[in-house]
């Protein structure tokens, strides 16, 4: 190789150098996050915009009450940056067995902030044996709001470069929620104090933000007995509930039984569906026109 050959080659070889570090350094890599449900997902997408990557844990249709990581699942997490939870029971159990030296994967409890409720299990002669805390917290406008901030702050802190884009993207998720919101009160204010009746009691945080009631068939992930049914039949009828609103999460076909005694048409509402601010709207439309169809006459049991 002639001198003049070396000297180009050089040449050349630290202008790709010089360049690929300038198209590094304006292009930092992404920030590996793991969300445990898919509501989170979509919040952490829009804040975090180009800036994350995002992998759910439970997928869409699955139970969390009975999930459990799998082997690639859990190597994700090891490699994650940021872990984001909303304090139902098997992520405290991952993120204990994730604890490591390098604080690797970070860990943002999105639940910080909010107002947490309570709901209770088991309706036998009339008590509240068993509370626990409502973890649905993503379905409460003021909820999401302290969500929207917590997962902010927890972006930031891992990426400081990118903290004036998370700003935006928090601020432009904010006013989107406002405008469910606004739509959601126009739609339900006018049925504030009616009840609607659910599979599992997913939507308490919806119903108090609109001053509804949920009533729930399940108790406890158990079937009522025959003297709670008995209950269920005579208060739906009260409360003139005509649909029971089951969530894909659950078994359809004791939902379609259940429907059946009450007399009582069967429709879908997801608590967990992906895109938060997409579903809120779904839930407000569907159990408005749920809560205003008392012209059609109640289905009729038959032994």
């Amino acid at each position: 190789m002639t001198a003049h050959a070396l000297s180009s080659l050089i040449v050349t070889l630290v202008f790709a150098t010089c360049f690929l570090g300038s198209a590094l350094g304006s292009t930092p890599a992404a920030l590996k996050c793991v969300v445990s449900i898919p509501p989170l997902a979509s919040i952490v997408e829009e804040i975090g915009g180009s800036r994350v990557i995002v992998s759910v844990l439970v997928n869409a249709g699955k139970d969390p009450h009975t999930f459990e990581p799998s082997p690639v699942q859990i190597s994700r997490l090891m490699n994650a940056d940021i872990l984001f939870t909303v304090g139902l029971p098997f992520e405290s159990i991952i993120v204990h067995r994730l604890q490591a030296p390098d604080d690797k994967p970070r860990f943002c409890d999105t639940s910080k902030g909010s107002m947490l409720k309570e709901f209770y299990h088991g309706h036998e002669n009339g008590a509240h044996n068993c509370a626990e805390l409502d973890r649905h917290i993503w379905l409460s406008p003021k909820n999401l709001a302290a969500m929207v901030i917590a997962i902010r702050e927890a972006l930031a802190t891992a990426d400081p470069a990118g903290a004036h884009s998370y700003v935006i993207g928090s601020t432009q998720f904010i006013k989107k929620l406002n405008s469910v919101h606004r739509k959601n009160l126009e739609l339900l204010s006018p049925l504030e104090g009616r009840a609607f009746t659910v599979f599992h009691p997913s939507f308490g945080y919806f119903a108090d933000a609109y001053g509804l009631e949920q009533h729930a068939v399940e108790s406890d992930g158990k079937r009522p007995t025959a003297r709670a049914l008995v209950r269920l039949i005579s208060l739906s009828k009260e409360k003139d509930s005509r649909v029971i609103f089951v969530q894909p999460q659950f078994d359809r076909k004791h939902a379609s039984t259940i429907a059946a005694a009450i007399g009582a048409e069967l429709r879908m509402l997801d608590p967990l569906a992906r895109n938060v601010l997409a579903n809120m709207e779904t839930m407000g439309r569907e159990i408005s026109l749920a809560l205003s169809d008392t012209s059609r006459p109640r289905k009729e049991h038959h032994e």
